[in-house]
């Protein structure tokens, strides 16, 4: 089901009433983001679940992420392309989408073949830039998040506990 904007907000704010840190949440938003954006189409939910198998994220916020960045993703797989492209000095595809879905429909496993080195490429230029934008991403939301925490919900400080009498 997708997530609205508003929605998503709602479930943050939820986290980090029940015990999410700041850092936790904003990890499984940046890598989320980043698996999001694997520029292989029909992968993306597995990408964030590896991720967040792996690196011990949270579930439904990396899934609310891959929703909400259908639209970057979509808009991203031909720049990734294109510095896959450039890395490799590979000459680029044609990107015509007419020609690109007549060939995957004639023939899924010819197609297949035929763009392998561009599936290749893509990943490479999604690996070059990804590092980069989870890191940037991740700080800046870490503040946000640690901002927003300290101003808004007092209750979930933890404060250091009274010296016990010795």
């Amino acid at each position: 089901m997708p997530v609205s904007p508003k929605r998503f907000v709602h479930l943050v704010k939820s986290l980090l009433l029940h015990g999410l840190t700041p850092e936790g949440i904003s990890l499984s938003i940046s890598l989320g983001f980043a698996g999001a954006l694997f520029p292989i189409l029909g992968t993306t939910s597995v990408v964030c679940l590896f991720f967040a198998a792996v690196f011990r994220l949270n579930h439904p916020i990396t899934q609310s992420i891959n929703w909400l960045a259908m639209p970057i993703h979509l808009a991203l797989i031909f720049p990734f392309l294109r510095i896959g492209e450039k890395l490799f000095h590979a000459t680029p595809v044609s990107l015509n989408l007419g020609e690109l879905m007549a060939a995957f429909h004639a023939s899924p496993m010819a197609f297949l073949g035929r763009f392998s080195m561009s599936f290749v490429h893509a990943i490479a230029g999604w690996l070059i830039v990804m590092p980069g934008v989870v890191l940037v991403l991740h700080l800046l939301l870490r503040a946000v998040l640690r901002r927003y925490a300290r101003r808004h919900l007092p209750e979930i400080h933890h404060h250091p506990a009274p010296a016990s009498p010795s």
